[in-house]
């Protein structure tokens, strides 16, 4: 199973709709962590892959949650999903962290600081795929994408101007 993640698009689209184009039929579900969740036009999405949104702190609607937790590949990963904001990501990890084992997540993936992450904790992989429009650490926006098949891989993916998209983070 590939999943698609995408952060802080900030109503930007275009990137989005880009990789969406691009690698979108070879994916299983697409994630959305919030700043704006509501960026991610069904439209371009074909009808049989599954988007998961939560809420992020420029989001205005109470109708998306703050955070999730969904089972993917048959109940083989728990994945908990959170814009970030809530457990301070900005400052250190540990509040999200410990969110993630609370939850007993094999998966947690996170945005809100703009800057792509991979890390593991004990068991847990970690995932901030950054920020498809603003991003902050890389000089181009980056999404993330989880591998789940014999072992859960996560990867940052660099989007550059000419097309060219590459790897910057890698981790399973």
């Amino acid at each position: 199973m590939k999943i698609l993640v995408f952060s802080d698009s900030h109503g930007s689209k275009e990137t989005m709709i880009k990789v969406v184009k691009k690698i979108g039929k070879s994916v299983d579900m697409i994630l959305h962590l919030g700043d704006l969740a509501t960026d991610l036009p069904r439209t371009i999405i074909p009808e049989k892959i599954p988007i998961e949104y939560v809420r992020g702190n420029c989001d205005k609607t109470s109708e998306i949650p703050v955070t999730k937790s969904i089972s993917v590949q048959e109940g083989r990963a728990n994945v908990f999903m959170t814009h970030g904001h809530l457990y301070n990501v900005k400052y250190d990890s540990d509040k999200i962290v410990y969110a993630a084992f609370e939850q007993q997540a094999d998966i947690c993936v996170f945005g809100h600081t703009h800057s792509p992450a991979v890390f593991k904790e004990e068991n847990t992989l970690f995932l901030n795929p950054g920020s498809i429009s603003l991003p902050r650490g890389t000089k181009f926006p980056t999404y993330g994408i989880l591998d789940i098949e014999t072992k859960i891989r996560a990867a940052v993916v660099e989007v550059r101007p000419e097309g060219i998209y590459r790897i910057i983070s890698d981790l399973s």
